[in-house]
């Protein structure tokens, strides 16, 4: 209640954002926090743009504090428990992913919670013939940026699967500019076995349908074609891609 109506009905994004920053950085199990954003507060548009916007803040200010890639993640394998850092990554891969991404092309109309919109400074949106395309756009945006900083983070070897595995339906899709994946992808692909594997969705969908020009993947594609990618569990994808040529 405090974010809601702390600030005369706006958005109260500093209490927001302190409270985003504390369940990040909580050791112990935040089901409870994730259970109840998603099913609860996630439909609204508000919402989602500051949650957003502090989890871009947050994952650059984690960033800043560790070093590394979700590449060099996998070269060291995990051989202990989670230390901090892993445990904050995980943390804000969580809340992203309860947070159900809006089909823009379809809303037509977005549910706000507070009284004055996506504003955190008490201005009410009164523009409403075109509030639902700013209010997309500016959404797109901030999904975006959130999920452009957490990828940049030093990922956990099973959360870098689970991105990599859903990226082409979970993510791509909601992106103002899907193309600003192709580092992340291409260094994915770059990797070798079943992580290749893995990024070939994303990667295809850049390449067929955001332009991306990307020379080697045929070559790359064909020197996977291994005995052992038969036996991966994501062998699947890899047949669909190179039998699509």
């Amino acid at each position: 209640d405090f974010v809601k109506l702390g600030k005369d009905g706006s958005f109260h994004s500093a209490i927001y954002h302190k409270f985003l920053h504390a369940v990040v950085h909580a050791t112990n199990s935040i089901d409870d926090v994730l259970e109840l954003l998603g099913s609860k507060y996630s439909k609204y548009a508000d919402v989602c743009f500051f949650t957003y916007t502090s989890l871009d803040k947050i994952a650059n200010s984690l960033g800043s504090q560790t070093t590394g890639s979700g590449k060099d993640v996998l070269q060291n394998g995990d051989d202990g428990a989670e230390d901090r850092s892993a445990i904050c990554v995980r943390n804000v891969y969580n809340i992203l992913v309860h947070i159900p991404a809006l089909d823009f092309k379809k809303e037509s109309k977005f549910d706000m919670w507070s009284t004055v919109g996506l504003s955190s400074k008490g201005e009410k949106d009164t523009s409403e013939g075109s509030s639902a395309t700013r209010i997309s756009k500016k959404l797109k945006l901030k999904f975006t940026k959130a999920w452009l900083a957490f990828l940049k983070l030093p990922l956990p070897l099973d959360v870098y699967k689970e991105v990599l595995a859903t990226l082409h339906q979970n993510v791509i899709p909601s992106m103002s500019n899907p193309a600003i994946l192709c580092d992340f992808l291409t260094t994915s692909y770059d990797i070798g076995g079943v992580i290749s594997v893995m990024a070939l969705s994303g990667l295809f969908i850049l390449m067929t349908q955001h332009q991306l020009e990307y020379p080697k993947f045929y070559d790359k594609l064909y020197a996977l074609l291994t005995p052992a990618v038969f036996m991966a569990k994501h062998r699947s994808v890899f047949l669909q891609v190179s039998c699509s040529q």
